[in-house]
């Protein structure tokens, strides 16, 4: 097995060790990746009703328990719209690369650009299909006889089986001075590396590859990308949440208890709050300086000129 980014067979397995789950780490380029990684078929069997069903595999959670909220327009428009128009201009052609079922490329439709899609689950583009909303199977992204000025890639590139052939098709969809827009887990973050290690909450089943500022820097630079900014947040919960759960928790259990009929208790719907305590005990915080990663990154070339690391 070679490194996915730097090709090298020089890797520490059993970095980290979850159960049965392994990671090795490149000691030549310092990314981490699942080893043994699960094959094709393992993974469609994973992937089987991911966005509405959060199961347990290897003694971790994964996937969603109603990806339609998590991720609805509300949602991306809360937490990402300020990010990508801080860098989006003018109205033109958009490009969410593993978009899920489509609430993302719907936003930017209402936005004005000329947005679409790009999946590879086969539930998700059912419901894409339903929703009428324009993507593109992922096999046939090579098909695609357009060029993009804004590609997006949010949660999805620790996914990825190989992130390398990902990101050149991804350089050849991109305008030249296009920008790509990333958001991932950090594994380069101190309290990851040196505390929580294998029990660090960004580490699930479905994450192929556990990128880092330093890796995910030289994935970009290899293809011809130049980093326009680079933005660290905390991932893993808030602390402030956290304690309003547990103050909360009790009262609200209790009062449930006596409204099991009531469809709704102080303006709140009795499902929400009953979804509020049954996450209490699985959800825990975790100290970072920034777990999580956002990166801008501009084309300014042909990426074979730049694929020295």
């Amino acid at each position: 097995m070679n490194c996915n980014l730097c090709g090298s067979k020089d890797f520490k397995k059993d970095h980290w060790k979850i159960g049965n789950l392994g990671y090795a780490k490149c000691n030549k380029c310092g990314l981490i990746f699942q080893c043994p990684m699960f094959t094709q078929e393992e993974l469609s069997e994973i992937y089987k009703n991911y966005f509405n069903f959060r199961r347990e595999l290897q003694g971790l959670e994964c996937g969603y328990r109603n990806y339609e909220h998590e991720r609805s327009i509300g949602a991306f428009k809360k937490h990402y719209l300020n990010w990508l128009n801080k860098y989006i201009t003018k109205e033109s052609s958009f490009l969410d690369f593993g978009c899920g079922t489509g609430n993302l490329v719907k936003l930017m439709r209402e936005q004005g650009h000329k947005a679409e899609g790009c999946e590879f689950s086969e539930e998700a583009m059912a419901i894409l299909v339903e929703k009428q909303i324009p993507f593109w199977q992922y096999k046939d992204i090579d098909k695609a006889k357009k060029k993009y000025k804004y590609i997006s890639m949010i949660d999805v590139i620790e996914h990825l089986e190989n992130p390398s052939e990902d990101l050149k098709k991804i350089a050849s969809l991109l305008e030249d001075n296009g920008l790509l827009f990333i958001e991932t887990v950090n594994s380069n973050d101190f309290f990851v590396k040196y505390i929580y290690k294998n029990n660090w909450q960004g580490i699930s089943p479905v994450h192929l590859y556990l990128w880092g500022e330093k890796t995910l820097t030289k994935l970009l630079k290899k293809f011809g990308f130049k980093i326009i900014e680079i933005k660290k947040y905390k991932m893993s919960g808030s602390l402030i949440s956290r304690i309003i759960q547990n103050l909360l928790y009790y009262p609200i259990n209790i009062a449930l208890i006596f409204i099991k009929k009531k469809e709704t208790f102080l303006g709140y719907k009795t499902e929400k709050l009953k979804h509020f305590i049954g996450n209490h005990k699985k959800s825990h915080y975790q100290f970072s300086f920034g777990d999580g990663i956002r990166i801008v990154a501009q084309k300014y070339g042909n990426f074979n000129n730049h694929s020295n690391l």
